[in-house]
């Protein structure tokens, strides 16, 4: 699994060695001597190896441009190269509710946005409680929604973030174990996708 982030830049990818089919299952093994490169136009930057097969744009060489296609190489021995291109999405605008607004708690809370352009293909909406444990998670492919777990959030101070996530990711991220993997890397059993996101700060009373 590989994400690029456009609001942090930054860049990180996950390479491990699955088990063959005809032997005995293991938890997959990180592969640490590959060479992870990220290209966008005449810009290529090698990623680090930091922790057991983890790879990291830990300098932030890579510039992260909303709109631009990014080509993603992995080469280890013993594998074939593999590829992926992914885009990253411009970050979206929260429109309700607004930064520090006051919203009521226990009651369903309506959330709008405008997208910056056409290459997000869904958006995830997050809830957390700054000081308590509420949490959820939504999912959308329009610019607006309800959320009507918040009906349980108490009177708190909440994040509220709107992630736009380009086709590969928002498909990956929806998953169960019954569903079918949804691959856009060549020659290998993953992901490369990309997101932006905007948050607001909100008080429930």
């Amino acid at each position: 699994m590989g994400l690029l982030e456009l609001n942090s830049e930054s860049c990180e990818l996950r390479l491990t060695a699955t088990t063959p089919i005809l032997e005995t299952a293991a938890t997959p093994s990180g592969i640490s001597n590959a060479t992870v490169t990220v290209q966008q136009g005449d810009q290529s930057v090698q990623l680090e190896n930091v922790f057991e097969g983890t790879y990291i744009d830990r300098l932030q060489k890579l510039e992260y441009l909303a709109g631009k296609d990014y080509t993603l190489t992995l080469d280890a021995s013993g594998f074939p190269v593999s590829r992926a291109v992914c885009t990253i999405p411009a970050k979206p605008q929260i429109l309700q509710p607004q930064q520090a607004e006051t919203v009521n708690a226990h009651s369903t809370l309506k959330v709008k946005w405008q997208a910056a352009d056409s290459i997000a293909a869904g958006y995830i909406i997050s809830v957390n409680g700054v000081s308590n444990t509420f949490t959820t998670t939504l999912f959308t492919t329009g610019t607006e929604i309800d959320i009507f777990p918040f009906l349980f959030a108490p009177p708190n101070v909440y994040i509220l973030q709107v992630t736009a996530a380009e086709s590969h990711y928002f498909r990956y991220v929806q998953l169960d174990e019954l569903d079918d993997p949804h691959l856009n890397v060549s020659h290998a059993v993953g992901v490369f996708g990309a997101v932006a996101w905007a948050q607001v700060l909100v008080k429930a009373e």
